[in-house]
């Protein structure tokens, strides 16, 4: 989920989430790593997710001809458990199909660590207005 004012955006997101397109895209020693994120982390790596997405162009220098819409999520990730930024193991997504269960989406939009993210940066939003 995505929400936007005039000051900033926010990507909002679960570790679940996180840990699927990890998972997806052949970073075995990084997903369950994810899994274990807590709300705050989640929330704390959301600018960077947006300054990402808005800034294609900075990902394009770690991970040339990168999936546009995961890359802006795993290079931060990958960044964040290994120090350094590189492209994922995968140029192309796992079938969904072969997912670990522990990953299979259950929740999606009423997942509660959504609305625990969200809540978040909505209250880190309110502590910045003038």
């Amino acid at each position: 989920m995505v929400e936007r004012d005039s000051s900033q955006m926010n990507i909002v997101t679960t570790s679940k989430s996180l840990a699927r397109l990890l998972w997806c895209y052949g970073e075995d020693e990084l997903w369950r790593s994810a899994l274990e994120l807590s709300a705050q982390q989640v929330a704390d790596l959301s600018p960077q997710f947006a300054r990402l997405y808005l800034n294609p162009d900075q990902i394009e220098r770690v991970w040339q001809n990168a999936p546009s819409k995961s890359a802006y999520f795993l290079v931060p990730m990958i960044e964040l458990f290994e120090g350094e930024p590189r492209p994922a193991a995968l140029r192309r997504r796992r079938p969904q199909s072969k997912m670990p269960i522990s990953l299979v989406e259950h929740g999606g939009w009423t997942d509660p660590m959504l609305h625990e993210v969200a809540d978040i940066l909505q209250s880190r939003r309110q502590e910045h207005s003038p």
